[in-house]
């Protein structure tokens, strides 16, 4: 992280690390959207770790508790730690999280082609009193990180480093994923406009035009009471349904 003057103020673990400059990491391990990882830390090195149950868009809690077993985290400097006066170059981090730190279950595990969800986050402080600036590797479309659905994706290979190279393989349909996503935030307008989710897609505005980008044979399902929905896609010539609820769980069925 760049920086020309290296500020960490915050010392105590689970403090609101982006108070400082931070940088975050988020992991999905299961890309459901639910249960996943957040670690911070500041130039100290000092770290904020928790675990969300879900989204905040969706009621989501946050367990200040977890505290990542096993964490191995370094940070240098290229120049001096709270010494305003003269002028530094960068700082860098350096963390293992191990496995079993974040495994629910025994889904997905460590093999080559297993994609999980990743992001990765900075906040800089520019200006006294703020607003922060937000740097990310992958954009979520809104200054908010807490959208698992809008992470990259992490896949796992069995090549060591410099000994070759595997094609990144999509796990979805992404037109068929960008549209069940985009009725779902449709979804979250509706009701916070009208109070209640919407049981049809004419009602959430979706076109015929907007099924035309989804695989032949592909079928679009939305059920709805005033407080929960479901929608289901069935990707024409896979036999795969995506769905998601009104907490963002999404899955492949």
């Amino acid at each position: 992280m760049e920086e020309p003057n290296i500020v960490a103020h915050l010392t105590q673990r689970d403090t609101i690390i982006y108070h400082d400059n931070d940088f975050e990491v988020f992991l999905d391990p299961t890309g459901d959207g639910q249960n996943y990882f957040e670690i911070e830390n500041n130039a100290r090195g000092v770290v904020f770790d928790l675990m969300l149950d879900r989204a905040y868009r969706s009621g989501g809690n946050f367990h200040v508790q977890w505290d990542c077993p096993g964490l191995k985290l370094a940070v240098s400097h290229d120049g001096t730690l709270n010494k305003p006066k003269d002028k530094d170059r960068s700082w860098t981090v350096e963390m293992a999280i191990p496995h079993k730190a974040i495994t629910r279950n025994f889904t997905n595990p460590l093999q080559p082609g297993n994609t999980w969800r990743l992001n990765f986050s900075r906040v800089e402080w520019l200006k006294k009193g703020g607003p922060e600036e937000n740097w990310v590797w992958t954009p979520t479309g809104e200054i908010n990180m807490h959208a698992p659905n809008q992470w990259g994706f992490l896949q796992f290979s069995d090549k060591v480093v410099g000994t070759g190279t595997d094609e990144f393989r999509c796990p979805y349909n992404m037109e068929a994923y960008k549209l069940l996503w985009a009725i779902f935030y449709a979804q979250l307008d509706n009701n916070s406009k009208a109070g209640r989710f919407a049981s049809s897609l004419e009602a959430l505005g979706v076109t015929d035009s907007d099924l035309t980008t989804l695989p032949k044979g592909s079928n679009v399902e939305v059920e709805a009471t005033s407080s929960q929905f479901n929608i289901n896609i069935l990707v024409g010539g896979t036999g795969k349904h995506y769905t998601v609820d009104q907490n963002g769980k999404f899955e492949v069925k």
